[in-house]
């Protein structure tokens, strides 16, 4: 698996925890049956939690949590990435996480997956979530989401 990375506000506070990713991450290969399965599984062995809610009865969830580092793994629609990074944000400012990690796709892989099946092969991501764009809404949004964040985004 290949990536990029992206530091929001000087990223991942703790650099045990992404290091940690980073090796979970290299080891993965991405299917396209079960990928984020895998990837989670890949990311539990080197210590994440599984799924955190954000406050008792909320749906609202994060992904997981290493050692005062939040998680969200997304590879779905762009627009709700932005309600899990809301609840690292919320997390953040109640003194419960210290900084986050966020992984998604590369524009390429979301292309990629979007187009696999389709006998005409485009451009378009399909509204899947993406790097590039999440790191232009996060430069356009820096004044409110204030958690340091390091983005990974992942594919072939």
């Amino acid at each position: 698996m290949q990536f990029v990375e992206y530091h929001h506000r000087e990223g991942c506070r703790n650099i045990r925890v992404i290091d940690a990713t980073r090796i979970a991450l290299s080891n993965h290969v991405i299917s396209d049956d079960t990928y984020r399965h895998s990837i989670m599984a890949s990311l539990r062995s080197v210590g994440w939690s599984g799924d955190r809610p954000v406050s008792k009865g909320s749906k609202l969830k994060i992904s997981g949590e290493l050692l005062d580092v939040g998680l969200v793994l997304w590879f779905g629609n762009m627009h709700s990435i932005h309600e899990y990074i809301m609840a690292l944000e919320l997390l953040y400012h109640k003194n419960k996480i210290n900084s986050a990690v966020v992984i998604t796709a590369t524009r390429d892989e979301a292309v990629r997956r979007f187009h696999r099946n389709k006998s005409e092969k485009g451009t378009s991501t399909g509204n899947y979530s993406e790097f590039d764009t999440l790191i232009s809404h996060l430069k356009c949004l820096e004044d409110i989401v204030n958690i340091p964040l390091t983005v990974i985004g992942v594919g072939e």
